[in-house]
Order: C-alpha cells, then sequence, then structure tokens
C-alpha cells in the first residue's frame, strides 16, 4: 500500500492506482524479485515520472498541431475566398471575352482576332506580354510575379470546321459560318485567364513569392501547337501546368493520355500492264491496304495505335 500511494501521485484514481501496482509487481518479476521492494518502486517511479514527461510533450505537440492546421485552414479559406472574390469581380470582363471568341472562331494557327484580344485583357490586367511563341504567331505568353513557384496556366482558343453554331440554343443550327466552337474551346482560354487573374490577385495582396504564366495556346485539336512549344523549351521553366475543361462536373483530373502525332503519307504506284507484265508493276493502293491491315494493328502496342482517317494514317 505504501508503494501503491507513492505511485498513486503519478497516475490518480482507483484504475491508476491498479495498473501502478500490476506494473510495479511485473518489473518485479522481470527483475526476478532480486531488488528490495522501495528499489523497484524507485524504477517503476522513474519510468512513470519519463513516461509522465513524454505524455505531456505529446500533448503539447499534437494540440500546437491541432492549432497550426487550424490556422493553415483558415487561411487557405481566406485566400480561397479572395480568389473567388476577384473571379466575381472580373466576371462581366470574362463574359464579354467569351463571347467575343465564340462570334470570332478561327481555326488553328490562324486565331489572329482570338489571341489578340487576350493578350488586351492581359495587358490591361498588368501582365508581361511575349508573343510568338515557338514561332507561332497566334502563341503568347502573359507573366505576373516573381520567384517560385512558377505556375503555368494554359488556355486554349481555337475554332474548328463545319463547327458553325448559333448561340443561347440547346439543337443544332449553324449561325451561317463555316467554323465553330466545340466543347466549349470559347470558354477555355478565358476561364484559364480567369484563374490567372485570381492567382496574380493573391500574389498582390500576400505579397508571396511566385510566378503566375498564362500561355495562350492555339491549335488545341488538330494541330498539336503545345507539342511545339515543348519542343522548343516554352515550358521549361514551370513547376507546374494547369489547364482547364468544361464538365459537368468540378474536379481536379490527373490521368495520362497518349500523344497525338499526325503524318500524312503519299503512296506513288508504278503503272504495269495487268496481263502481260503485272510483275513490273506497283499498286500504291495495295501499300495502302497493307499499312492499314486490321490484323497488323491489333498486334501494335497501346501506345503505337493507329486511326484510319479519310484516305490517310493517323498514328495516335
Amino acid at each position: 500500500d505504501a508503494i501503491a500511494d507513492q505511485l498513486y501521485r503519478i497516475l490518480p484514481g482507483k484504475e491508476g492506482r491498479e495498473r501502478m501496482l500490476s506494473e510495479y509487481r511485473e518489473v518485479r518479476e522481470r527483475l526476478g524479485n532480486q531488488v528490495a521492494p522501495d528499489e523497484a518502486a524507485a524504477i517503476m517511479f522513474d519510468l512513470l515520472v519519463k513516461r509522465r514527461e513524454m505524455l505531456v510533450r505529446l500533448a503539447k505537440e499534437r494540440a500546437e498541431a491541432e492549432a497550426k492546421a487550424a490556422a493553415e485552414a483558415a487561411e487557405r479559406a481566406r485566400l480561397k475566398a479572395l480568389a473567388e472574390a476577384e473571379a466575381a469581380k472580373k466576371k462581366d470582363l470574362l463574359i464579354e471575352t467569351a463571347d467575343y471568341i465564340w462570334d470570332h472562331p478561327e481555326l488553328g494557327f490562324k486565331e489572329f482576332q482570338c489571341a489578340q484580344k487576350l493578350q488586351e485583357v492581359l495587358r490591361a490586367e498588368g501582365f508581361q506580354l511575349e508573343t510568338g511563341l515557338g514561332h507561332i504567331t497566334t502563341a503568347f505568353s502573359g507573366r505576373f510575379g516573381s520567384g517560385r513557384p512558377v505556375i503555368g496556366i494554359l488556355g486554349e482558343f481555337d475554332a474548328l470546321m463545319n463547327l458553325s453554331q448559333k448561340a443561347g440554343v440547346t439543337h443544332q443550327e449553324s449561325a451561317g459560318g463555316l467554323y465553330g466552337h466545340g466543347c466549349g474551346h470559347n470558354l477555355l482560354g478565358v476561364g484559364s485567364l480567369g484563374a490567372a487573374l485570381a492567382v496574380k490577385a493573391y500574389l498582390e495582396t500576400t505579397g508571396a513569392s511566385g510566378t503566375v504564366i498564362y500561355f495562350g495556346c492555339p491549335a488545341e485539336e488538330n494541330g498539336s501547337a503545345k507539342a511545339f512549344l515543348a519542343r522548343d523549351g516554352v515550358f521549361d521553366a514551370l513547376d507546374a501546368a494547369l489547364s482547364w475543361h468544361p464538365a459537368d462536373t468540378t474536379g481536379v483530373r490527373n490521368l495520362t493520355t497518349l500523344a497525338n502525332c499526325k503524318v500524312l503519307y503519299r503512296f506513288d504506284g508504278v503503272a504495269a500492264h495487268a496481263s502481260i507484265q503485272p510483275h513490273l508493276g506497283r499498286s500504291a493502293l495495295d501499300a495502302v491496304e497493307l499499312m492499314a491491315d486490321p490484323a497488323l494493328l491489333e498486334q501494335a502496342r497501346q501506345e503505337h495505335r493507329k486511326r484510319i482517317g479519310k484516305g490517310y494514317i493517323c498514328p495516335i
């Protein structure tokens, strides 16, 4: 009982008293009952003191970690609200820009009016412009901030052939032109523009280190402009690159897709008499059919698949 009373100061209560006695007996048994009760109690007492100090330290560290996490969550919420407020302030500007791009559809590599419109907005918002990226006339960037991280936000704005569409209706109805925006291409560049403006507001408000670069990327479909930009090192300085696409849900997608490399082949044949000297001829059609043989395509690796187009084969 005297030993229990001594240990009771470490872990009070009936349950604690019983626990201490149990652990005390365990200590004596481990020592083979070769030490005096007081010596065993001293060993137990020292262990308990160290345990209590550890528990106090862990509780303090846990409380500090929870307080830090709560403060960080509050700061993230504040910055998110700041970004949302900035996007709301620019709402009319972004809608007007998206409508302009819808009303001026231009094919890939020829988006002169749309690229000019986006550049005007970036310039007015204080971004440093660079044009003619990768030797492409309609490729450009707008930079704001300094230091790392360097975040690239990619925007596209190209139209497609035979997609002229009247605005404000849910059925197919041509607006009378040849070109139009499929799957929200009038929104791609503008949505990314809104994100760049929100990041700019964050950098201005917090004074944090970081650079945001809006990339105007032409010919998103059927042009592979970003491949040419990557080839020329346009994205080399980035720590991350983000893009945006309209969908029926809001979320983050991180996936790997196959690259698209278009190749145009020309097949030349050799004429020969079909009955007298057929062996001297070379059929261009036979070569096309051999290249497009489904049996051969099935044996190709996933990353080497080919898709047959109109009169040509397009490796994917």
